[in-house]
């Protein structure tokens, strides 16, 4: 039944983000490393997907997305929420270190 397979589903992802990050696998397995906790060091190249949302007790802001260069590879990183105030702020793009998890 549905609420079965859901509670399988996060059973599965409670197992797997727990655990410590790996560095980022060349090349990642959609099935497998579904959920893998990573890090990955690299450049975020100033280019950004803003997407407006809005957080309860913060208001309205921004989700950030943005691509982080690491070798002679790029992926997209979620910055997480900013206040619509922050937006322009300036972030750190040299020597970035990200830790999280795969989808």
């Amino acid at each position: 039944d549905r609420m079965e397979q859901k509670q399988a589903l996060l059973s599965r992802i409670e197992a797997r983000i727990g655990v410590e990050p790996v560095d980022l696998p060349a090349s990642p397995d959609p099935v497998t490393d579904q959920y893998l906790p990573v890090r990955a060091t690299g450049s975020l190249g100033g280019e950004e997907l803003d997407v407006l949302t809005s957080m309860q007790g913060a208001g309205p802001g921004y989700r950030v997305i943005s691509a982080l260069t690491t070798g002679n590879r790029r992926v997209l990183v979620d910055l997480g929420f900013v206040p619509e105030a922050a937006k322009d702020a300036p972030r750190m793009v040299e020597g970035v270190t990200v830790i999280g998890n795969l989808m």
